[in-house]
């Protein structure tokens, strides 16, 4: 039994997909892109230090953003069957968005130099919650066929929150104050989001889809996402909160800096697979084991082609571009590129296992190999930070998603041998 209308936003799902999955791939790239310039503009126009908050600020956030978006996108478009109505989506997200905030307050006093840094982080903070109120809506308008209208958001976004962010930093020397205005911004283009989004609602209201009870259970039907996304953004904020508090906030800057534009790699992947995962879904569902394995090889070869590209034309592309982009003083930090490149492709891996693992519903994996990635990381991050300096911290997260990759194909295999890959959820 299903929570959406059989009418409901049907009628307005005209646009041709591949065309609004151009405009969505588009506005993405884009929005990765201001997101990495952003970093550009700081340690140019307010120098490494400054960097080093900008990069503690984002790590430091990124534990609320986890938990505002619960993991819940790739459950939400391959929600191919309509389980649960759009107004449930919706509600879930106001529940996270609390959930969120209390999460905050909880990591709060475990940040290096909190007493300086606060009124910065609760900043991000709520930048990051309306990039979680984007991501819901943006989910609706991808099961409507409206992919142009979430690209075109993105580009939006990109361009306004870049110009202003840049603008304020420049006039008033304040990351603080750069910040703020970008929040801002973030606010009034949700605003449109929401406009855009609305019409493709499936019609069905809170109460009858099953109330806040049934928002409720979406949210512990997803709490292995949460637990997986949560335990990535913490393994990311250990060793880089490590850095700050034995190196120092310049020498992270440094390592901010080299690993930022490397950093958009994994999510720029997930736009190859991220358009199959409701064909993944309906494999799980409609017991063909054979086509789901099939599928799932050919993305995961197409993703080992590109990492292998990146690592080729790495040693070329690297050293001049981020030469051109902080300067001549990153260069004495090269070291640290190959092994934040090594743990991004890492990352792209443990990304692709989530995200397959979440469309055939076998989320307490995800939740298992996320824990074992996370105890590697939090055992070991001082110790290799100590000894190996700012590389350490890579090569803690190395190790931790090489393990978390382990686990999730492990996870997928078992699925396919002990259940035929029929549609049983799992966790």
């Amino acid at each position: 039994m299903t929570d959406a209308a059989p009418g409901g936003a049907e009628g307005v799902r005209t646009a041709d997909v591949r065309k609004t999955m151009l405009w969505l791939t588009l506005g993405t790239v884009v929005y990765l892109g201001a997101q990495w310039l952003l970093t550009v503009v700081v340690f140019q126009l307010a120098g490494p230090a400054a960097n080093g908050d900008y990069t503690l600020a984002l790590s430091a956030s990124s534990v609320a953003y986890a938990v505002v978006l619960f993991g819940m996108r790739p459950f939400q478009i391959s929600d191919t069957r309509g389980e649960y109505a759009d107004a449930v989506y919706l509600a879930s997200r106001a529940a996270t968005s609390l959930l969120a905030v209390a999460a905050f307050a909880v990591t709060l006093p475990f940040t290096a130099g909190v007493g300086r840094l606060w009124p910065l982080l609760a900043v991000f903070l709520a930048f990051r919650l309306t990039e979680g109120w984007m991501d819901v809506l943006h989910g609706l308008l991808q099961n409507a066929d409206r992919m142009d209208r979430a690209g075109i958001a993105l580009l939006l976004r990109a361009g306004a929150e870049l110009a202003v962010f840049g603008g304020v930093l420049a006039a008033s020397g304040s990351l603080l104050g750069a910040a703020v205005a970008m929040l801002a911004v973030s606010a009034l283009v949700l605003g449109l989001e929401w406009r855009w989004a609305r019409p493709h609602l499936d019609g069905v209201r809170l109460a009858s889809a099953g109330g806040w009870r049934r928002a409720w259970g979406l949210l512990l039907r997803c709490a292995p996402l949460l637990a997986a996304n949560l335990a990535y953004s913490a393994m990311l904020f250990v060793p880089r909160n490590a850095i700050q508090a034995i190196w120092g906030q310049e020498l992270l800057g440094y390592y901010g800096a080299i690993a930022a534009p490397l950093l958009l790699v994994p999510v720029l992947v997930s736009y190859l697979y991220t358009p199959f995962l409701p064909a993944l879904a309906e494999h799980q569902l409609s017991g063909r084991p054979g086509a789901l394995a099939a599928l799932a090889g050919k993305l995961l070869g197409g993703i080992a082609a590109l990492i292998a590209v990146a690592f080729a034309l790495l040693p070329f592309v690297g050293p001049p571009v981020l030469g051109v982009m902080f300067g001549r003083s990153v260069l004495a930090h090269l070291d640290l590129l190959w092994p934040v490149a090594a743990s991004v492709a890492a990352t792209a891996l443990v990304y692709f296992g989530n995200a397959v693992l979440t469309a055939t519903r076998r989320i307490g994996v995800t939740m298992i190999a996320a824990i074992v990635a996370f105890a590697i990381v939090a055992a070991s991050s001082d110790f290799l930070v100590h000894t190996f300096g700012p590389n350490g911290a890579s090569f803690a997260l190395i190790v931790g998603q090489l393990a978390q990759a382990v686990v999730l194909a492990a996870g997928f295999l078992v699925g396919l041998r002990t259940r035929g890959g029929r549609g049983k959820v799992v966790g």
